[in-house]
């Protein structure tokens, strides 16, 4: 695939929506050119050139190396906005990841757990328990990498990559 100049374009799918990615812009399937953050975040996936297979083993942020900084960020920004966003909405927010393209995980201990491919290589497990009002207890979402996530992006870029999804799902994104 070429753009309108003859340059290579490479297509890659990205939150539930195809990209075209040349070395002069990325522009979305509609045509669109995406939010800078997006492309940076596209181009370092790109940068990575990732190679190998995902482990199948999902890990929280927190067992990868030099992440407890990041570990607040990632609840702040993605968990608790994700929690009190769908609190008492938990099927509104496994529609708008399903239409991410995410699919259902066997075996969860959660109300529901769906892993949503953000990048090829990059997905993300969203563990979701509503509220439970009689028991006092507040809705809360916990994510989970795959133990070989920083094969394909560094920490910052797998935590934005979990933030573009979450607004996504909030209808921001």
């Amino acid at each position: 695939m070429v753009d309108q100049n003859g340059s290579p374009m490479l297509q890659l799918s990205y939150i539930g929506d195809t990209v075209l990615i040349s070395a002069r812009s990325i522009i979305s399937s509609a045509g669109t050119e995406l939010d800078p953050r997006d492309q940076i975040l596209l181009y370092n996936y790109l940068f990575f050139g990732g190679k190998g297979e995902l482990s199948g083993e999902w890990v929280g942020l927190e067992s990868f190396p030099n992440s407890i900084s990041k570990v607040v960020t990632l609840k702040r920004y993605t968990e608790d906005k994700l929690a009190s966003q769908f609190a008492g909405r938990g099927e509104y927010l496994k529609e708008k990841l399903l239409e991410m393209n995410a699919v259902d995980v066997p075996e969860c201990h959660a109300d529901f757990c769906l892993a949503v491919p953000v990048l090829p290589k990059v997905p993300v497990q969203v563990h979701f328990w509503d509220a439970d009002e009689e028991d006092g207890f507040p809705a809360s979402v916990k994510l989970l990498f795959d133990r070989n996530a920083l094969e394909f992006l560094d920490i910052e870029s797998l935590i934005f990559a979990a933030e573009r999804m979450t607004e996504k799902a909030c209808g921001q994104g």
